[in-house]
């Protein structure tokens, strides 16, 4: 029984290594602004699977940081705002492929780009993992 615990945590840490989540060399953060419409999520509190469109709008600000405005709708036609939320976002290293997302003071969140379309039709994001 003594030595469940390490061998458990040697598998787990072994695996976490191997999944871990590696993001795009680099985004041109010009080309990622602008309005993208969320495909698929999983459901949070903030997001429901009730919702029936999602989008988020990038653009930047005076002070070279990214406004956030998440935008979910009662219906998959967008004429019905259901909630609302801005943000502000900054890249955390030069790749602009990791950023750090701020809803409100204090706390911050990950937004890693894993995937990116190289005419910027699609993406994929992930928090670290």
């Amino acid at each position: 029984m003594t030595y469940r615990i390490p061998i458990i945590l040697i598998i787990s840490l072994i695996t976490l290594s191997l999944n871990a989540v590696t993001t795009v060399k680099s985004v041109d953060l010009n080309r990622y602004l602008g309005r993208w419409y969320q495909i698929a999520y999983f459901p949070t509190s903030f997001q429901p699977l009730s919702f029936g469109l999602t989008t988020a709008e990038y653009s930047l600000d005076g002070k070279g940081k990214i406004n956030v405005v998440n935008t979910a709708y009662e219906d998959k036609a967008g004429t019905k705002i259901k909630k609302q939320a801005t943000a502000k976002a900054w890249s955390v290293d030069k790749s602009n492929s990791k950023l750090k997302v701020r809803f409100f003071w204090p706390f911050t969140g990950d937004y890693w780009i894993v995937k990116l379309d190289k005419n910027y039709n699609y993406t994929v994001v992930s928090c670290q993992a």
